[in-house]
């Protein structure tokens, strides 16, 4: 899946983009799309939040390799990788947890 101008919602919906099937996640819970430098993400009104390296996050932010992303409970590291074509997707720039 390619993340760009298109909407990429994290969520525990089975039809997000991203979905994580922990009740710590809301249905919608948050959105991602690849900027030049980095990506944006956009909490959705979540219940128990989304957060940029441990802390919280109230308008949009700009991440970047090596930040830590909070759903809920659940731990995303960022992790970008060269692209040898064409636009960035998810799997380069979004390492899978669980982090600690």
């Amino acid at each position: 899946m390619r993340v760009g101008a298109s909407r990429f919602e994290v969520g525990r919906k089975p039809d997000a983009s991203l979905s994580i099937p922990s009740p710590t996640v809301s249905r919608e819970h948050a959105e991602l799309t690849v900027i030049e430098r980095g990506m944006l993400l956009r909490d959705l009104g979540s219940t128990n939040g989304t957060f940029v390296n441990g802390v919280r996050i109230q308008q949009p932010c700009t991440v970047h390799h090596g930040d830590l992303l909070q759903f809920g409970q659940v731990v995303f590291r960022v992790v970008q990788q060269c692209a040898e074509s064409g636009p960035l997707t998810i799997q380069d720039v979004l390492a899978i947890g669980p982090w600690r």
